[in-house]
């Protein structure tokens, strides 16, 4: 009889799981992003028998029963964080010092405020859908390997952008912007870029009286 219960119980557990990783996008987001990028099983506490939730998955947060803050650093991750694009609930992810290089679509992410993503090596133009995060805070990409322009333009129409740390990466062209010194910003660093032109005059007005702004020497234009 025992043994019987015994089996029953194992089988209701299998099943539940089951309908668990089934059911919830974000359990196997979690566990594909672990296969994909902890080749040193730093995630070893993320486990298939336990949900995310529970308080014993390292980094992990929830809210209501959702995953809302992911905070992974330096963990020696490597490679891909694309999963972890079906985790639509995330308002704080912080993967800063590792090795990730293949960066995300941010748009996946509509209820995201702050992302921190420095000390990696992420390639490429700045991250696409960054300028639909309309309730972004902070946004810290600082010391990768982005290249290209910075869009200033679309970055200070971002109506809670607090942060904004580019610095140590490639980016080119100006800094200029049609924006006002009603910026929100005031945590601003692009220093150790390849940059050109004059600083924006909001931004110097706004680096006169903050000890938060890197004032950048920029480059000449020829």
């Amino acid at each position: 009889m025992a043994m019987a219960v015994r089996l029953l119980y194992v089988t209701i557990l299998v099943f539940s799981l089951l309908h668990l990783s089934l059911s919830n996008p974000e359990f196997s987001a979690l566990l594909d992003f672990k296969s994909d990028s902890d080749q040193f099983n730093s995630l070893s506490s993320w486990s298939d028998s336990t949900h995310p939730c529970s308080g014993s998955w390292l980094g992990v947060s929830c809210s209501h029963g959702r995953v809302a803050h992911l905070v992974l650093d330096g963990l020696n991750l490597t490679v891909s964080s694309r999963a972890l694009a079906r985790l639509s609930r995330l308002r704080l992810l912080s993967l800063n010092h590792n090795r990730l290089s293949a960066a995300v679509n941010l748009s996946s992410w509509p209820n995201l405020k702050h992302l921190y993503l420095s000390n990696n090596r992420f390639v490429g133009e700045f991250p696409p859908g960054v300028f639909n995060l309309r309730r972004m805070h902070r946004l810290v990409l600082s010391h990768n390997n982005f290249s290209g322009e910075i869009q200033m333009n679309k970055l200070t129409q971002l109506p809670h952008l607090l942060t904004l740390r580019l610095e140590a990466n490639s980016f080119t062209g100006t800094l200029m912007s049609n924006s006002s010194s009603s910026s929100s910003i005031f945590d601003f660093n692009v220093s150790s870029n390849i940059l050109a032109g004059e600083i924006p005059f909001w931004l110097s007005r706004c680096s006169a009286g903050s000890p938060w702004v890197t004032v950048v020497r920029m480059v000449p234009q020829k």
